[in-house]
């Protein structure tokens, strides 16, 4: 079972830029306990809400039954071996590094594709110091995290505020929002939050949020049917 996922429509964007990204796909939230129908699995992701509803566990191929159990299968390797787990994370790491820098590109991983478990980052850079970390995030207070090499995004959500959004912004944290625009429509040019105004970048352009200026809510646009849309009243924005 290999852990790394390097093939996917939004990694593989990162090209051309000149950078070679590589993700971890574990299970969201609760979806492991589910699939393996252990409830002594946890969520992976502590501080989901409505965007379980319409995660992008549920779009493409992500949401195919095999999809489902190989994210869970390396979900209860990460919890119930970990030892195991990141021993062949960093094997997969180090290749796929190697890999990249051989066809002169820069190498990037995202430790949490679907899931929201900082401590993987955190890990894997005791190993490999250098190594280009990013990820999006919902744990609160996101700055005390992140490090020169593991950059934060955070990922708006109806459990925050306009003024909790701002103060990330002012911490050094871009922010993400998730607007209903379809993908040939831009992006508005700006956003008030708490009283400020905010440029918004288009975030579809490629996944290497690590190469966003600072300051700046990242735009993403929904994916998945628009009949999910109604799931997610608070978690989408409205189009401003």
């Amino acid at each position: 079972m290999k852990l790394l996922t390097i093939h996917n429509y939004k990694l593989e964007k990162s090209a051309d830029y000149g950078w070679t990204t590589a993700g971890l796909a574990l299970s969201p939230a609760n979806e492991a306990a589910i699939v393996l129908q252990d409830s002594s699995l946890p969520s992976m992701c502590p501080f989901a809400g409505e965007c379980t509803s319409v995660c992008l566990s549920k779009t493409g191929m992500n949401q195919w039954p095999k999809s489902a159990i190989a994210r869970a299968k390396r979900t209860q390797l990460y919890v119930r071996q970990p030892e195991q787990f990141y021993s062949q994370l960093i094997g997969e790491i180090q290749r796929a590094m190697e890999k990249a820098n051989g066809a002169g590109m820069a190498f990037a991983f995202r430790p949490n594709l679907l899931s929201d478990q900082p401590k993987i980052a955190q890990t894997i850079l005791t190993h490999v110091p250098f190594l280009q970390c990013y990820d999006y995030t919902k744990i609160p207070q996101p700055w005390k995290r992140k490090k020169p090499n593991y950059h934060l995004t955070m990922s708006y959500s109806e459990k925050m505020t306009p003024r909790s959004a701002r103060e990330c912004l002012e911490n050094g944290v871009n922010v993400a929002m998730v607007f209903p625009i379809k993908k040939d429509k831009p992006f508005p040019d700006s956003i008030v939050l708490d009283g400020k105004q905010y440029p918004i970048i288009d975030g579809d352009k490629h996944d290497l949020r690590f190469l966003d200026p600072p300051e700046v809510v990242v735009g993403l646009r929904f994916k998945g049917s628009s009949k999910r849309l109604p799931l997610a009243t608070q978690f989408v924005q409205k189009e401003i």
